[in-house]
């Protein structure tokens, strides 16, 4: 149980260094360095997606919070509706909703 509850905190701590990269990375694909900045971004997010989800288990197998165990989840979620593919998916049904309000 403490092995799983020190790696949930470990994971925590490499997520919030994780989410500074990103804004930095943000901040770079502002400027000049546009390209490399977004490829980065995009593959640091994924490795942000595997992080929450290695957190939710860690959740489970420390047997924690039903509120900790909860904001896993919820941060599964966020992070997957952030990855191109749901954003991809999302504007298309952004689209086939106003085409069928026409």
């Amino acid at each position: 149980m403490t092995g799983a509850r020190s790696a949930y905190r470990s994971l925590v701590w490499l997520l919030v260094l994780g989410l500074g990269a990103q804004f930095f990375l943000a901040g770079l694909g502002v400027g000049v360095m546009a390209a490399r900045a977004s490829s980065g971004q995009r593959r640091l997010g994924s490795v942000l997606q595997i992080v929450s989800l290695l957190l939710l288990q860690f959740a489970a197998i420390g047997k924690m919070s039903r509120q900790t165990i909860g904001m896993s989840v919820g941060l599964v979620v966020l992070m997957g509706l952030q990855s191109p593919q749901a954003s991809e998916y999302l504007d298309g049904m952004g689209t086939r909703a106003k085409l069928s309000a026409k």
